[in-house]
């Protein structure tokens, strides 16, 4: 997959959530929705290194899953 495929497929996916959960994204939306998704890896990446809490989550639930926040 290249740099445009995953761009794509990444506007399909929030063009079809926006509508689901009646979102206006705007460039506010955009840009704290980047800010949420970079917090989540980062977690993940840091709960990876055991350098913050696993949750109970083994270090393959962590390269299996995504870690949703509640």
């Amino acid at each position: 997959m290249d740099l445009g495929e995953l761009t794509a497929q990444v506007e399909r996916v929030s063009r079809q959530s926006a509508a689901e959960f009646g979102i206006d994204r705007s460039s506010d939306w955009q840009i704290l929705k980047l800010q949420e998704e970079v917090g989540e890896l980062t977690q993940v990446h840091l709960m990876r290194e055991g350098q913050a809490r696993s949750k109970g989550l083994t270090p393959a639930d962590l390269d299996e899953t995504r870690v949703r926040s509640d």
